[in-house]
């Protein structure tokens, strides 16, 4: 199973990262959604001689090669990461970034590259592992996440036991 690489284009502190992880994990678990993310913290985590696991809480400080990027710089510093790593286990074209607006908003981006055109759409920190996953496997595009975002923009869903069980099913959006 891919991992995601999870990219700093702000100075987000490992306290905030740690929240990140834990509010995201929280949610994917009560999605039956293992945990995905791989914080990059250097171009040396992708070495292919190591077992590569999702990064978990208890994030130590450190300076991202992706700060003050821009999306398309990151994503292309990404792939270049990956490729000459050959370390196949990271997906290349679908990864998440915490960016500034991450230090006060519970929300971060989930980056898709398709075609060469960098896309992106602002998803809620509970989530975006879950997210990267269906989109990885169910939709292969980040479109339909994008058409569901919030009126503030941001992407949300509800684990299984919040959802209106019972009730009759919204109306479906067609467009």
């Amino acid at each position: 199973m891919a991992l995601f690489a999870l990219c700093c284009t702000a100075d987000v502190p490992g306290e905030r990262i740690d929240y990140f992880l834990k509010q995201t994990y929280l949610n994917s678990s009560k999605m039956d959604c293992q945990p995905y993310l791989l914080l990059i913290t250097s171009p040396d985590d992708l070495n292919p001689t190591d077992h590569a696991h999702a990064t978990q809480p208890l994030v130590k400080s450190f300076s991202s090669p992706f700060l003050d990027k821009s999306l398309e710089e990151a994503a292309d510093m990404l792939q270049e990461i990956i490729r000459t790593s050959k370390f196949d286990i990271v997906e290349s074209n679908l990864f998440a970034v915490l960016d500034d607006q991450s230090l006060s908003l519970d929300s971060g981006l989930i980056v898709q590259v398709k075609d060469g055109v960098v896309d992106f759409v602002r998803v809620h920190f509970d989530t975006i592992n879950a997210e990267l996953m269906r989109i990885w496997i169910v939709t292969r595009d980040i479109k339909e996440t994008k058409w569901l975002v919030g009126d503030d923009g941001v992407f949300r869903t509800k684990p299984p036991e919040e959802s209106q069980k019972g009730r009759p099913a919204p109306r479906k959006k067609l467009g």
